[in-house]
């Protein structure tokens, strides 16, 4: 008996160090990944993380999804409200702590010079539409922010409008 545990725990040491060892591999492989944009790394699951600001982001609006290559499908629209809720429901890559991002997460898409003012390389197929941000306006209770990626711009609007809506997560 003594001797089975003792294969027992010598097999424990190394699946512990094999375990390891596929850790530090699947690590350099996903560093060394070329960037998206000098900015972007594909994460294999419909996510992105943006090395900058180190969130996790669909390259999906919802309502499409990702095919390996692209997102395809129509993407929906919410009012502000719902897509706080829908947020808070969505399960995607294994994660279910997807958000709105806020005002200023959003902005940080933008790619000016170009329509839509997005990467379209991390976020194919992004319409040049409005899309809301978790961010209520201060000062007018009815309304949001919101980022049009036709322009590059950001304002706030009616809560009660109907936007597309992009998710993010704070990535641990």
């Amino acid at each position: 008996m003594q001797e089975l545990n003792e294969r027992f725990e010598r097999f424990e040491k190394e699946l512990r160090q094999q375990t390891i060892q596929i850790k530090r591999i699947d690590k350099m492989l996903f560093y060394n990944q070329p960037l998206i944009g000098d900015r972007y790394r594909d994460l294999g699951d419909g996510t992105v993380l943006d090395t900058q600001t180190n969130l996790q982001w669909m390259r999906c609006a919802l309502g499409q999804t990702w095919n390996g290559q692209t997102c395809v499908g129509e993407a929906k629209q919410f009012s502000w409200d719902n897509a706080i809720k829908v947020a808070k429901d969505t399960r995607h890559a294994g994660y279910t702590d997807w958000r709105l991002p806020t005002i200023d997460e959003l902005k940080t898409l933008i790619v000016t010079g170009q329509n839509p003012t997005i990467n379209q390389q991390a976020f194919p197929n992004t319409l040049s539409a409005w899309f809301w941000s978790a961010s209520p306006n201060a000062s007018n209770s009815s309304s949001a922010w919101y980022v049009n990626f036709s322009s590059g711009f950001a304002g706030n609007y009616n809560r009660n409008v109907s936007n597309h809506v992009r998710l993010v997560r704070d990535r641990q």
